[in-house]
């Protein structure tokens, strides 16, 4: 998390969450966003500072919702399929239920429900 969302970090991809123009700014702009991003920065550091597993998931579970309070993306765990899908639209009984690597949520497309 240090490397890629802390405000410390010489990592590159701060750059994409726009740190180079908020954390500069004038006293006046981006107030929420450096409060965040202050706030980000804290948890990184508290759950670094612990070996324990179970504060480090309470640590870095908010930390995450701190990323998500920005909006820059949607941090979700490795190796894990992602699928979003406006319910309004699609329903969700329709789709598979039983994902795999060898087939999708979508798998059979075909065969969803549209409401």
């Amino acid at each position: 998390m240090y490397q890629v969302y802390h405000k410390d970090s010489k990592a590159t991809s701060v750059k994409n969450w726009g740190y180079d123009v908020i954390i500069p700014s004038s006293e006046t702009e981006y107030i929420e966003e450096k409060k965040i991003i202050n706030d980000l920065a804290k948890l990184i550091e508290d759950g670094r500072r612990t070996n324990n597993q179970s504060s480090r998931v309470s640590i870095y579970r908010e930390a995450l919702n701190k990323v998500m309070e920005l909006a820059v993306e949607l941090p979700t765990y490795q190796r894990k399929d992602l699928c979003v899908f406006n319910s309004q639209v699609i329903d969700g009984n329709s789709l598979n239920r039983d994902a795999n690597a060898n087939a999708g949520v979508l798998n059979r497309i075909w065969e969803l429900d549209y409401n």
